[in-house]
């Protein structure tokens, strides 16, 4: 049963306060938490490491005016994430082929795989790879799901919990 009649204030009383915070924060930890989980789930594995170099960053708590923020972020210290995610070459952001040379021998060498011969270059221009848009995909897929209600529940025990604290003060 919904809240009616009596003072509004005791939806701003400190324990409301304190309980929208709590909500805002259980929240904010969820959607880093899916996030976090998304982004590993379609990130490519080779190695693995760039998929298990993920880590959800504490929250951080702002103040924006008389407001109070909390925002969650998604991390990884692998220096190659951006080309994974953006891609690189006529993929990338420059949209065009760059050179790759030796940096230990004089050739670059390797087999052609139709006729078996080795092929030797000094230099040879790679088209790039195409990126992967782990991060992109993420973001997509927690804001439809944020649509869909993925926090229906958080903000049901909040509204359930200032409701109930509104009823004892009648």
């Amino acid at each position: 049963m919904p809240y009616v009649g009596g003072s509004l204030t005791v939806f701003f009383d400190d324990e409301a306060q304190q309980r929208t915070r709590l909500a805002l924060r259980q929240m904010a930890h969820k959607g880093a938490d899916r996030m976090h989980d998304l982004i590993v789930m379609n990130t490519p594995i080779d190695t693995g490491n760039l998929r298990t170099s993920w880590y959800t960053e504490p929250l951080v708590n702002k103040i924006v005016g008389v407001v109070t923020a909390y925002e969650a972020k998604v991390s990884t210290d692998v220096d190659y994430a951006p080309y994974v995610e953006y891609g690189t070459g006529l993929y990338g952001p420059k949209g065009r082929k760059y050179p790759i040379v030796p940096k230990h021998a004089e050739f670059l060498a390797w087999r052609d795989p139709r006729t078996g011969q080795w092929i030797r270059a000094k230099k040879v221009m790679h088209p790039g790879s195409p990126g992967q848009h782990m991060v992109a995909i993420a973001c997509d897929v927690l804001e439809h799901e944020i649509e869909m209600g993925l926090f229906d529940s958080t903000l049901t025990q909040w509204a359930a919990d200032i409701e109930a604290r509104a009823n004892r003060q009648r």
